[in-house]
């Protein structure tokens, strides 16, 4: 069961095509792990598709529940945006096919591990050239093309921890296999949670027990050490 989501920014910019290429695919790789986003994503579309054709903006959740004018300000705000990349809204299916990278139920080809969105940027994980900096840790850095954000696939054992730090700008974390434990902010993470810090929270990071712990990371800026420890690592990776 997923516990952790996207912040509903980042879902409505996936819906209507507004999304920086590295939040659309990480978007689409929970959206394929979590029902729940994946309704509100279709959700938005909906309201989208609607103010595009003029209609009133439907409801959604409880009957009783309305639905908000600044949020239907907001979305009449970003569809009218001259350049949305990708040609703007998605089909109202749920798909986000503004962003070009659609959100889907499921997994594909097999793989039990990435979602599928993730699997035909990067191919299976067997195939991938691995950096191994030290014993228990190894990442894959990649590009999303158009995007302005920091991407990459990191595996880590169990016990490891990253040191106190911040990010220069918003983080994003998507637990694939194993778990992952902020011990300032005492919270959990397993497959399909998304772990997530804007520039004003500084943390520590550790694996928990079990299988290792590989994580899809999207970063708006670099990683800033907040002591020593996290100042080795940093210059170890060249984070």
């Amino acid at each position: 069961m997923v516990d952790h989501h996207l912040p509903d920014a980042l879902l409505l910019e996936y819906a209507v095509g507004s999304a920086d290429p590295g939040h659309a695919l990480i978007t689409a790789c929970h959206a394929t792990l979590c029902p729940q986003c994946r309704a509100t994503i279709s959700d938005y579309e909906d309201i989208g598709g609607a103010l595009l054709d003029g209609a009133p903006a439907p409801r959604v959740g409880p009957a009783d529940q309305a639905w908000g004018d600044g949020l239907a300000q907001q979305m009449a705000s970003l569809l009218s945006a001259p350049d949305l990349p990708g040609g703007g809204m998605g089909t109202g299916t749920g798909m986000g096919t503004g962003t070009g990278i659609p959100a889907r139920a499921g997994e594909a080809h097999g793989d039990k591990v990435l979602p599928w969105p993730l699997l035909e940027i990067l191919g299976p994980l067997a195939t991938l050239d691995w950096t191994r900096p030290f014993d228990g840790l190894e990442f894959f850095e990649f590009e999303v093309p158009g995007s302005d954000t920091i991407t990459r696939l990191t595996r880590a054992h169990a016990g490891l921890g990253v040191p106190t730090h911040a990010h220069a700008g918003l983080e994003l974390d998507l637990v694939l296999t194993g778990g992952l434990f902020d011990e300032t902010r005492k919270r959990e993470f397993e497959r399909g949670d998304i772990q997530s810090a804007d520039i004003d929270i500084v943390h520590e990071m550790t694996i928990l027990p079990g299988e290792p712990c590989l994580v899809l990371t999207v970063n708006i800026g670099k990683f800033m050490p907040r002591s020593p420890e996290a100042e080795a690592i940093a210059s170890l990776l060249g984070w």
